[in-house]
């Protein structure tokens, strides 16, 4: 299978290791990629497939959870520490509040675009327990293989996981 990704190392890898060919295209390049046959799938969030109504084009949609999008917002420490510190605090207590309010949106949203899918005729698979696990086993050593040799990446891939173990 050919299967459209972002252009990231990780998601090439990703693909690969599950015995496809990852093709590296941008968005625009999808849904003609489908109805053209150059690619077989594509790797993105149901959020993508129903604004760009893919239903048309492929109709099934395999919930593997991997990999999640993260949407982060960040800002610049010279900034935030040019701030006095009442307004630092200030910053900081509204982000950590924000970072905790997103979560039941997005579960929220997610739930509204998964029956959006499906009111268009789309359907929804999931992989049987084994194959999951299967999936979640060739997949789950690609960050650390990818950055063990750039010690910074390394540092933040594994900060990602330990806050993932942290907030399941």
């Amino acid at each position: 299978m050919k299967i459209r990704v972002l252009a990231s190392p990780f998601q090439l890898e990703m693909i690969k290791r599950m015995d496809a060919s990852p093709v590296a295209m941008t968005l625009a390049d999808v849904l003609p990629g489908l109805q053209q046959g150059a690619i077989d799938a594509a790797l993105a969030t149901i959020t993508v497939y129903t604004t760009m109504q893919y239903q048309d084009a492929a109709k099934f949609v395999i919930e593997s959870d991997q990999p999640y999008l993260n949407s982060i917002i960040v800002m610049s420490k010279k900034w935030l520490d040019s701030l006095p510190p009442d307004l630092q605090k200030i910053v900081r207590d509204d982000a950590e509040k924000v970072s905790v309010e997103v979560v039941p949106f997005v579960k929220e949203f997610f739930a509204t675009q998964r029956k959006v899918w499906t009111d268009k005729g789309g359907e929804l698979i999931s992989f049987p327990a084994a194959e999951q696990s299967a999936m979640i086993e060739k997949i789950s050593g690609i960050g650390e293989d990818l950055s063990k040799t750039k010690p910074e990446l390394n540092k933040a891939i594994k900060t990602v996981f330990e806050s993932a173990k942290r907030n399941k």
